[in-house]
């Protein structure tokens, strides 16, 4: 190679494959064919509902690999952005959008200081302890729990030194019965401390966004957390009825909200939207 570039002429060749070279790894990046000159921004269209695309639908996207088997790889590797609708073509009385919990989501619940996350985020070494995160209230609880359990049982403990007979076999026995009453009363408490927990962290994921059809909003109650099949993308699945919609085509309104930084460095809630097309038959 020395002796290539080392020689006169061939030193000249190298110099002027250069730019042949360059073209070659980097023509795709350097040159766009626009086509259509007036096409409108993808962003713009999808904000106010002038763009369909297969892949905010789960029966599009279906249909669409039916159609296509041979571009199922490539069509199953664009994951989920946002949200994706159930049905482009409403035939049901009900249908459902799918709500990624997505990584702008989870910086509006770390920007609550109300919330208490279950785990810590990012990457852990979990081989010998777990990274699971004590909740203030079920800490606290636990540890009231605890306190009466180790005062009875201490106190049982301290009767079983004294001489054996008939009134100390009855307090024993009254005794150990107070410790399944406290632990059944204590662990009823855990419990709903843990539904409480679960109920207010899914609240605050619901009350991030909006959804309307047209300009009637859509009622957030039946929603339930959902592993997306597409490439098991983790979110929300909300149900609505769909049967007192009109023939014809109507919006799926998508309003978000999502932390941006303005101009004094802090943290603001901003609001951003996204509205698909959908087919009442």
């Amino acid at each position: 190679m020395y002796n290539f570039i080392d020689h006169p002429y061939t030193k000249k060749l190298f110099y002027l494959s250069i730019p042949y070279i360059l073209l070659v790894f980097l023509g795709g990046q350097m040159f766009t064919n626009t086509y259509n000159p007036y096409a409108p921004d993808r962003d713009t269209l999808l904000e106010t509902g002038e763009l369909l695309d297969d892949y905010y639908y789960d029966d599009l996207r279906e249909k669409y690999l039916v159609e296509y088997p041979n571009e199922e790889r490539k069509i199953n590797k664009e994951i989920i952005k946002r949200i994706s609708l159930e049905h482009f073509n409403i035939r049901e009385n009900f249908s459902s959008v799918f709500i990624k919990i997505t990584p702008e989501l989870i910086e509006l619940l770390e920007n609550d200081k109300s919330l208490s996350p279950y785990t810590t985020k990012g990457l852990s070494f979990t081989f010998f302890t777990g990274n699971e995160i004590d909740d203030p209230t079920i800490t606290l609880l636990e540890q009231q729990k605890s306190k009466i359990i180790s005062t009875l049982l201490k106190e049982k403990r301290n009767l079983k030194k004294e001489k054996s007979d008939a009134q100390k076999k009855l307090k024993i026995d009254n005794i150990e019965r107070k410790v399944e009453i406290e632990k059944k009363k204590w662990d009823k408490k855990i419990k709903q401390a843990e539904i409480d927990k679960s109920n207010k962290i899914k609240k605050a994921f619901l009350s991030s966004f909006e959804l309307y059809i047209d300009d009637k909003r859509i009622t957030k109650d039946n929603s339930v957390y959902y592993t997306h099949p597409h490439k098991n993308e983790k979110g929300l699945k909300c149900i609505f009825e769909t049967d007192s919609l009109t023939k014809g085509l109507h919006q799926f309104k998508f309003y978000y909200n999502y932390l941006k930084t303005d101009i004094d460095a802090k943290k603001i809630i901003a609001k951003d939207s996204l509205i698909l097309p959908m087919l009442k038959h």
